[in-house]
């Protein structure tokens, strides 16, 4: 088998009144992130850990934010783009931690590895994640900004070719 794992990491600036989605869901909050996208952080972490398992560049060569294209667009159709740049390769598994400080997110732990399986074609169970907080340290905790890191593991994909050979002759 030819296994291999990619991490990937993103962080972006918190705001009132702005929206804070994770992994496609939209999270009740009072802070929401500040984004050329619609800053889900956590689904950018996935989409360069798929990336770096199979050996591309990261979100930003495939979907730079200078473009005006990805301007706004959900993070969750950049992830189904991204499947399409690895077809050689299956998704194993995805493993992610986000840390915020507020509000909880284990209530929408379901509906996140649901919303991502569904993006990576995968099954739910291969997507855990893991909520933190920083204890009130560092911009996360200070409620300035959220990070995401996500690892995956991919396998490539192989074509069987059958050869079939003559009868052996005695």
């Amino acid at each position: 088998m030819n296994q291999r794992i990619g991490i990937g990491y993103d962080v972006h600036k918190l705001e009132k009144n702005a929206n804070l989605i994770i992994g496609g869901v939209k999270i009740k909050s009072e802070y929401g992130c500040i984004s050329h996208s619609d800053g889900d952080a956590l689904t950018h972490a996935v989409i360069d850990a798929i990336l770096g398992a199979c050996g591309k560049k990261d979100i930003g060569y495939y979907f730079p934010p200078t473009d005006e294209k990805y301007k706004n667009i959900n993070s969750l159709k950049l992830l189904e783009k991204t499947l399409n740049i690895i077809t050689d390769f299956q998704i194993i598994n995805i493993d992610c931690i986000v840390v915020l400080q507020s509000p909880s997110l284990s209530p929408y732990r379901e509906r996140i590895q649901e919303s991502l399986a569904n993006s990576c074609k995968i099954l739910k169970e291969k997507i855990n994640i893991k909520f933190k907080t920083e204890e009130f340290l560092g911009f996360t905790g200070n409620m300035q900004g959220i990070k995401a890191i996500a690892i995956c593991l991919v396998e490539k994909k192989y074509s069987q070719k059958i050869e079939i050979l003559p009868p052996a002759t005695p």
